[in-house]
């Protein structure tokens, strides 16, 4: 049973995350954020790693951008440093856009500080390009409804710039065009959400970018790496030096095919995927987008579980070795290998959007959607009505019919209201009920997928029997 390794690309940090790696003395961890840190003040950003080793109470948000860039970059390395030590074996590595650049660190291709120097080039020259108002709209469609959607519009500016499976896609192009591809989709009934990135990655459109990117990093020094590299920009392995500088030069402009690299990997034998990155951004892509035998491992899907990575590489040592028929009890496309940590099959991925300028899309951004199209809570509250979820190979729960009864529900103390949202939660994510408290963040916190939340707030209805909200 083969493993690829996947690196998200740019998303936002979990803070204190890094803090049980520290405790544990990895040097190498130490010295990785050394060099990041180093970088980041060269550019005037300041520190990276109070983000990502103090405790989440009391922290600030980032004040620069850039941070966003190198902090998942730190991040991924520090959690892969875990799975190199435990000596699980890893067949290939492949990164998601920018995190391209973190599994050639990995790999050994590139030094942690020169990559961490590549990245702040990449979001330099972008920034320099002064390119007119750009950005990238995500829609939730395969990519030859997308591509049609596109030749309807008929406006040159906008392209593929990430095929992220077969319910997602993201186009990058001028806002204008951005604008009446989003209404298309509106008539179309396609769901269509602005992502906050304000420039049009992975598009011709920054050629002149990508041409000052390549002249900047010139003297960037690459060896010959250790382990195998898939390059979903390039399609092929990364081979030889010259293939990371083709990268480089082409990584603005050219499109991030990911569902095409995890078909490919699947081909060849590839079943267990480990997401090495905060949250679980691209194992929902993983489970969503390639077969139901596919088992998807992400080490660090919420705050919750920043204690437990060291239990997340033990399990999946076992996965891999003779212990591989105990953990896969259950079968799915998930595999649960920590307590409470399991990912959801076809679930959007819970990102936070991009705060500033600079970004870049990841997967699947939770950002303001188009006007239009009613988006998802972004609360911990069950009050209004949940985002429709995304496509799902298993059998949901009957919703309750708009004719029951209203008023069941009514006449229960808030604290028993609050005990079955509660119990609820535990059911649908094997969580043990004391770590679920008042105040805990569903997302943030606990990792739960708009999709397990739309799941548990039917079963609420149901159980209360009260009719579903109206729409809105």
């Amino acid at each position: 049973m083969k493993t690829a390794v996947m690196f998200p690309g740019p998303s936002s940090h979990i803070a204190g995350a890094l803090s049980p790696l520290l405790r544990e003395g990895t040097q190498h961890v130490e010295t990785l954020l050394r060099k990041v840190d180093a970088v980041s003040i060269r550019q005037g950003w300041g520190l990276v790693s109070p983000l990502l080793t103090e405790p989440a109470k009391g922290q600030v948000a980032s004040e620069h951008p850039g941070h966003l860039w190198l902090g998942y970059f730190a991040t991924s390395l520090a959690l892969f440093e875990k799975l190199r030590e435990s000596g699980v074996p890893l067949d290939v590595l492949l990164g998601h856009s920018g995190g391209e650049f973190t599994a050639l660190t990995a790999a050994g291709w590139l030094d942690a500080g020169d990559a961490a120097h590549l990245l702040a080039l990449r979001y330099d020259a972008v920034l320099r390009s002064e390119l007119p108002a750009s950005g990238m709209t995500a829609l939730e469609a395969p990519l030859r409804r997308v591509e049609h959607l596109c030749g309807v519009v008929d406006a040159g500016s906008l392209t593929i710039a990430v095929d992220n499976g077969p319910a997602q896609v993201v186009v990058s192009g001028f806002t204008q065009a951005l604008e009446q591809l989003e209404r298309v989709a509106l008539a179309a009934g396609v769901k269509a959400h602005r992502l906050g990135i304000p420039s049009a990655y992975h598009n011709p459109l920054l050629a002149g970018a990508a041409r000052d990117l390549t002249a900047a990093t010139a003297d960037i020094t690459i060896s010959r790496g250790a382990g195998r590299v898939y390059s979903p920009q390039l399609g092929r392995d990364i081979s030889a030096p010259d293939d990371v500088r083709e990268l480089i030069a082409a990584t603005l402009i050219t499109p991030v095919r990911f569902r095409t690299a995890l078909r490919d990997l699947y081909d060849e034998g590839v079943r267990v995927f480990v997401e090495c990155g905060a949250k679980q951004v691209l194992t929902d892509l993983a489970t969503a987008g390639i077969a139901p035998d596919v088992k998807c491992v992400p080490l660090l899907p919420s705050r919750l579980a920043a204690e437990q990575v060291a239990r997340q590489v033990s399990g999946l040592s076992e996965l891999l070795g003779e212990g591989a028929s105990q953990a896969l009890a259950g079968g799915g496309t998930g595999v649960r290998t920590v307590p409470g940590e399991r990912p959801v099959p076809g679930a959007p991925a819970d990102t936070e959007p991009v705060r500033s300028t600079g970004g870049e899309a990841t997967a699947a951004d939770e950002t303001e959607p188009v006007s239009g199209d009613p988006g998802p809570s972004s609360g911990s509250s069950g009050e209004q009505e949940p985002p429709a979820p995304a496509p799902d190979p298993r059998p949901a729960p009957a919703p309750a019919p708009a004719s029951a009864p209203a008023g069941d529900g009514v006449g229960h103390p808030e604290s028993e209201l609050r005990e079955m949202v509660r119990q609820g939660l535990v059911r649908a994510l094997d969580l043990p009920p004391e770590v679920i408290e008042d105040d805990s963040e569903l997302t943030a916190d606990l990792g739960v997928s708009s999709l397990n939340q739309t799941l548990v707030f039917v079963e609420l209805l149901n159980q209360l029997g009260l009719p579903n909200p109206e729409g809105g």
